[in-house]
């Protein structure tokens, strides 16, 4: 019984005495590092899925080569993704998929298509 006491006024004392020397590294600030990557970091890892080979779509959760080979036929037949939600206009991407997804995924900058709203006369503006 004294040498379990012993033992945990020891590792008291020694988490007090590392706390001590390094209050970065308490639970609490860890804890808050761990909710706020670094954005520029995370953005660096996603994949685009407008540029992304059958193969690269594969690597992401629930995309086996069917759903790959899915997300590019539908790509090239009606375009880049204009917004990650979109993927789920591919046949077997359902929601709990998109969930999936949605952190690990980007459609990078998409040029928006003009519509004749969008088109000038010369000299009007």
């Amino acid at each position: 019984m004294r040498q379990a006491l012993r033992t945990a006024q020891f590792a008291v004392l020694l988490l007090s005495l590392l706390w001590v020397v390094n209050p970065a590294m308490s639970a609490s600030s860890v804890t808050l590092l761990d909710r706020h990557p670094e954005p520029t970091a995370a953005k660096s890892k996603l994949l685009n899925v407008n540029t992304a080979s059958s193969d690269q779509l594969q690597a992401l959760p629930g995309i086996g080569p069917k759903k790959a080979d899915a997300i590019v036929s539908y790509r090239s037949a009606n375009g880049p993704f204009q917004q990650v939600d979109d993927l789920v206009q591919v046949k077997g991407i359902g929601p709990k998929t998109l969930d999936k997804l949605r952190p690990l995924v980007t459609v990078g900058k998409v040029k928006k298509a003009k519509s004749h709203a969008d088109v000038r006369a010369p000299g009007s503006g």
